[in-house]
């Protein structure tokens, strides 16, 4: 079982946002999220010791599986480089 201590989408956009900006961007790039997600997360999300013990997880590897579905249930967006872009307004 895991449970979450705050509200961590805001916590982490915050921290992605800042993390950007520290690397001269306006933006934040996937790379930002999926570096930063173990870090500013990591330590919010309460493990139960029975999970850890039945599955035979350290914390760490507990942590990372929940990064891993995490990404399978929002992939990283693509480009649609087929699409053509839409006409600018002048």
């Amino acid at each position: 079982m895991l449970r979450l201590r705050h509200a961590l989408r805001s916590d982490l956009e915050r921290v992605a946002r800042a993390w950007a900006l520290l690397h001269g961007r306006t933006f934040v790039a996937p790379e930002d999220v999926e570096v930063l997600f173990l870090p500013v997360l990591g330590h919010r999300l309460v493990v139960a010791p029975d999970l850890m013990f039945e599955e035979d997880l350290t914390r760490q590897q507990a942590i990372e599986r929940v990064f891993a579905s995490a990404v399978k249930s929002a992939p990283r967006p693509e480009p649609d480089w087929d699409l053509e872009a839409p006409a600018a307004k002048t």
